[in-house]
């Protein structure tokens, strides 16, 4: 493979919480994903009702190097045509961070690529303006006009993170300059569904289990119409007083993955 294209290709590798991922990617205009591997924790964790930092780090050591030869098997490279190792570095579990990081550091040095850094929910904003390599996903690319890889006919713009453990609003200047703006004062939404999911013994993860729930007939939204985002816990105690009650409720809108700690609930 030619200097050139060496240089595009990323081996990116995300461990934040409970789940072992990596994947290729070809940077230019635009950035296309040549694969994308995910190993999931979802069972070890279900017993607890959350995720267990030492089970998911002890997990990770299990599925990093298997993921990562899987993610550059499909992308049908080798590890030589690595150009680029990055790495979620930030926020996470600490212990789940280590073993992904410590990986990423392993193979840049092996290979005598550079290691980038990346923070995961910054991650979040980017990846919807990615696109496959497959032309049956073209849902993937960004809308008509716009430069994906460069920002062009995108940036500025405001870029909203809905996920397991984080809910919150940023600007975004360009791929790389984001503020965060606002947040939930509590609970991300993810961590919101989680314990909802708890008290109505939805089972783990919740985010999902309750998304499915929330489509089925029968059943109501908390506040209706006009219930406040704002303080995310309200809609989990809102389902502790339905489930208390025997009322049917529900949750709406994105469910997060399932990353409530298991502490506590």
């Amino acid at each position: 493979m030619s200097g050139d294209v060496r240089r595009t290709l990323i081996l990116g590798i995300e461990t934040s919480c409970d789940e072992t991922a990596a994947s290729v990617v070809r940077g230019g205009d635009p950035c296309v994903v040549l694969s994308s591997v995910v190993a999931s924790q979802h069972d070890l964790h279900e017993e607890y009702a959350g995720v267990v930092p030492e089970i998911a780090s002890r997990a990770h050591v299990e599925a990093i190097l298997p993921v990562v030869r899987s993610a550059v098997r499909e992308a049908g490279v080798g590890l030589g045509d690595i150009g680029a190792v990055a790495v979620g570095h930030r926020p996470g579990l600490v212990g789940s961070l280590l073993v992904g990081v410590s990986a990423a550091k392993g193979l840049a040095w092996s290979l005598g690529v550079p290691l980038v850094g990346v923070d995961h929910v910054h991650a979040h904003l980017y990846a919807g303006l990615l696109k496959s390599d497959d032309a049956a996903e073209a849902h993937w690319a960004a809308p008509s006009g716009t430069e994906v890889g460069s920002g062009g006919g995108v940036f500025p713009a405001l870029g909203l993170v809905v996920s397991g453990g984080h809910t919150s609003l940023y600007v975004m200047r360009s791929p790389i300059e984001m503020k965060r703006i606002g947040a939930t004062i509590d609970d991300a939404l993810g961590e919101a569904f989680d314990k909802a999911a708890t008290v109505l013994g939805l089972g783990h993860p919740g985010g999902p289990n309750v998304d499915r729930l929330a489509a089925s007939e029968g059943r109501r939204r908390p506040g209706g119409e006009a219930a406040d985002l704002a303080a995310v816990a309200g809609l989990a105690r809102y389902v502790v007083l339905g489930a208390e009650d025997g009322a049917a409720v529900c949750g709406a809108g994105h469910a997060g993955a399932g990353h409530t700690r298991a502490a506590g609930v």
